[in-house]
């Protein structure tokens, strides 16, 4: 665990980190992100002493860093930079084997290793005798990553590794590191300029700006409740529509689905329906849902008096509240579903989706319209 206590860091007498205060849980995958200056690198070097603290502490699992020996600290965390950090002089094998050699690990048991951390990050053992200025800068990467790794330590720090890359093998990257971390349970701290990037890998995210944290948490509330006006500006103001895995139906959905019970008759629910202009209604009782009743199969019925429990259907697909619109999308048939009660995990009925209302979703990560009204449109 990472805390940072009331951390002050200036430069030239011009602060640049002001009362940090934040906490990284063991195992957690925290980016720290900002516009270029806001000293989300400054904090991240200041972890591993690469840059002193002027006030406050940095404590992991409880001992300030300034109370540890630089050598031995530093062998406990893992280090990852924009280039690989790759030594140019060096093998492949042998800039790995630097940080075995400071365990003091035996030559045998160093190829043993070298041979499960390429093979960790995708990479043939016989890469092992390239040289960096053989390698592709993803593979030169992958092999940062895998020096990183090395000493098992419990923390990797990451300073914007991917950054340099072209799209898809950045994205092959970002898979194979979330992988990385969740496989063996490593507390990541990576900082990144790039929201997507951001959205993609964090447990949670920690926006710095101009040296104060401006918000802290997962991605999904940042996207749904950003703190003030400068992050909703910062993440984008259609983010979270392109982000459909956050949306969850109970952001999108109609409340106060129009309803009846099974004891009305058919001629109650067409009525019903000729009031409020619609072609179906819900048939609900205090347990939940029944079922449907369509206006197809009402209109053309000579005895309006039958009870209307015979034309209800079961045939339809509901959703839970917080089913993600992502998971919605991927699962429902637009031709057969029609209305799509909304229901609560005590399987009461909470509102309704429509294929109108599922195409509107869709269609708002196109719009450009401003923050304030795409949070509006989806609290």
């Amino acid at each position: 665990m990472i805390q940072f206590v009331n951390v002050y860091k200036s430069y030239k007498n011009k602060p640049v980190l002001q009362n940090i205060n934040l906490t990284v849980n063991s195992g957690e995958f925290m980016v720290l992100i900002g516009a270029s200056g806001c000293g989300k690198t400054t904090l991240l070097k200041m972890i591993n002493k690469l840059n002193p603290i002027d006030q406050g502490d940095i404590l992991l699992d409880g001992t300030s860093v300034t109370k540890m020996n630089d050598t031995e600290m530093r062998r406990k965390i893992g280090y990852v930079v924009q280039d690989g950090g790759l030594f140019p002089h060096l093998t492949v094998a042998e800039n790995i084997s630097i940080i075995l050699k400071s365990l003091g690990m035996p030559k045998k048991q160093q190829a043993i290793r070298i041979s499960e951390l390429l093979e960790m990050v995708d990479l043939d053992p016989s890469y092992r005798d390239l040289y960096p200025s053989q390698l592709s800068g993803g593979q030169q990467h992958r092999v940062g990553v895998a020096r990183a790794f090395a000493a098992d330590p419990a923390l990797i720090l990451m300073d914007e590794p991917f950054s340099a890359l072209d799209p898809v093998v950045r994205a092959e990257l970002q898979d194979n590191i979330v992988q990385l971390q969740k496989r063996y349970k490593k507390t990541i701290l990576f900082v990144t300029h790039d929201m997507d990037e951001a959205i993609l890998l964090a447990d949670r995210i920690c926006i710095i700006q101009s040296g104060h944290i401006a918000q802290c948490d997962t991605p999904e509330n940042i996207l749904k409740h950003p703190a003030n006006n400068d992050v909703g500006s910062f993440v984008g103001p259609n983010k979270l529509w392109s982000n459909p895995e956050f949306i969850e139906a109970r952001d999108i959905m109609k409340t106060d689905p129009y309803r009846i019970s099974k004891d009305r008759t058919v001629l109650q629910a067409l009525q019903v329906m000729n009031h409020y202009a619609v072609d179906s209604l819900l048939v609900t009782d205090k347990q939940g849902i029944d079922g449907i009743v369509w206006l197809s199969d009402l209109q053309n019925f000579q005895d309006y008096t039958s009870s209307l429990e015979d034309f209800i259907s079961t045939d339809y697909i509901s959703v839970y509240e917080d089913t993600s619109l992502k998971k919605i999308i991927n699962t429902i048939d637009y031709n057969v579903s029609g209305i799509i009660p909304v229901i609560s995990h005590e399987k009461q009925l909470v509102g309704y989706l429509t294929k109108s209302i599922l195409l509107s979703s869709l269609s708002k990560q196109y719009e450009t319209s401003d923050v304030s009204n795409t949070r509006s449109g989806i609290i």
